[in-house]
């Protein structure tokens, strides 16, 4: 991504959907839902969005608060924040109807990027659960790994 100088890490039972990957955004979903393997096993049903940006020089992570502001988002709760990476839940409109209003937003500083995350998933599924938020820590744990310099 970004001109080959970044590269996204899809979470365990996850992989990037190739037909809609561009140099600034993709969407994951779980690998057999994709037609790419059967490796999904335990994995929740969901859909991982993924923005990246240049990080501009001493931009900060927002808080779960700016950004559900920014986002329209509401009741913002399961707060994980460090100094470079912010995940949290809260409620907003949903993209489709075939997906919770809850969802699950990261925001985080990697290699000089900004990367903004949402997961969406089935109602009362268990990606729209804690296990949301355990994707998008593993999605930006494993890309702050393959990213490091």
């Amino acid at each position: 991504m970004m001109g080959k100088g970044f590269t996204l890490v899809a979470p365990k039972g996850y992989c990037i959907d190739p037909k809609n990957l561009t140099a600034r955004f993709a969407i994951m979903a779980r690998c057999d839902v994709l037609g790419q393997s059967n490796t999904s096993r335990g994995a929740p049903l969901g859909i991982i969005t993924a923005s990246i940006s240049p990080a501009k020089p001493g931009i900060t992570v927002p808080t779960p608060d700016q950004s559900a502001r920014a986002m329209g988002l509401s009741d913002v709760h399961n707060r994980t924040q460090h100094s470079k990476s912010v995940v949290f839940r809260a409620t907003g409109t949903a993209p489709t109807q075939d997906v919770a209003d809850q969802q699950w937003r990261g925001t985080a500083l990697i290699g000089g990027y900004l990367i903004g995350l949402a997961v969406y998933g089935p109602k009362n599924g268990a990606a729209v659960s804690g296990e949301g938020g355990a994707l998008l820590s593993a999605l930006i744990t494993g890309t702050r790994a393959r990213n490091a310099k």
